[in-house]
Formats: structure tokens, sequence, C-alpha cells
């Protein structure tokens, strides 16, 4: 799997483009198929439009992003734009004090005592 950004040209950004091999391709539909409940057992054949799949592409458009395996964060917006704007915060509650941390980065953007 490789991730990178897209060649979109908008004015909002590149996007970004997630390439996966044909193995890849074929082990996402299984994993979506078991998440429906649907368990396939023995040899199979996986074709997508009718064939066998070397590669597939998902594009994530300008207004969104991916978080990667590490972690990153790639936003549709283009590199310039990774760093989280902490929108949504949530409180956590640890140790007698209250943190709010970004939903979307998990980074701990503030904290508070507690009551």
């Amino acid at each position: 799997m490789k991730i990178q950004y897209g060649e979109g040209k908008t004015k909002y950004g590149p996007g970004v483009d997630i390439h996966l091999d044909g193995d890849e391709v074929a082990r996402a539909i299984m994993a979506w198929l078991v998440a429906h409940g649907v368990h396939v057992e023995g040899p199979r054949t996986i074709q997508v439009n009718a064939c066998l799949c070397d590669s597939g592409r998902v594009y994530v458009d300008p207004s969104g992003f991916v978080i990667d395996a590490d972690g990153r964060k790639h936003s549709g917006r283009g590199p310039s734009q990774e760093k989280c704007c902490h929108e949504m915060l949530k409180p956590c509650m640890e140790f007698g004090r209250v943190e709010y941390c970004c939903v979307s980065c998990g980074e701990l953007v503030e904290s508070g005592d507690g009551e």
C-alpha cells in the first residue's frame, strides 16, 4: 500500500491517493465480507469487473483526510494542512484531572482540575 498526495488541481488541494496491489484489494474485499457476516473457508478467486485485480486506488477528496498505520495524518488539502486544527475535543478524566483531547489526532490540547 502506498499513500501519497493526489494530483488533483482543485483550488482546495490535491486530495490523497491510496494505491493497493491486487492482493491488498482481495484482502479488503474479504475483510468487507467478514464485517458483513460472510465467512469463506478454502481456496477462492476474487475478481473485480470480471477480471483478476492487479491493483486498486482510493481517492480521498480535498475535504477529507487519511490517518496511516503510523498515526500520520495526510490532509486532502495538501501537506501544508497536515497540522490538526483541534476542531472537536473530548474530555478525558484521569487521576482527578480533566484533560481535553482532540478527537481527530488524539493530542492533549488542554487540562484542568476535575471536580
